[in-house]
């Protein structure tokens, strides 16, 4: 499974819901989030997980319109 943590920190606080993927091959993952203030810089990071373990992408940041 793939998900995203964000929030205003590295701290993240909110995670999107497991998406489902198949197979071996690298895939693209995306989301759509709602409700983000405006002029607002947020941290993300994906979260892969198998039946080996959980691993946590990098931290980056967006900035939303204001």
């Amino acid at each position: 499974t793939a998900k995203f943590d964000y929030g205003p920190s590295t701290d993240y606080g909110t995670s999107t819901a497991d998406e489902p993927l198949d197979g071996p091959d690298p895939v693209d993952v995306s989301v759509d989030i709602d409700n983000l203030s405006p002029g607002t810089e947020y941290h993300f990071r994906l979260v892969a997980t198998n039946s080996v373990g959980q691993t946590e992408g990098s931290d980056v940041t967006f900035t939303t319109a204001s």
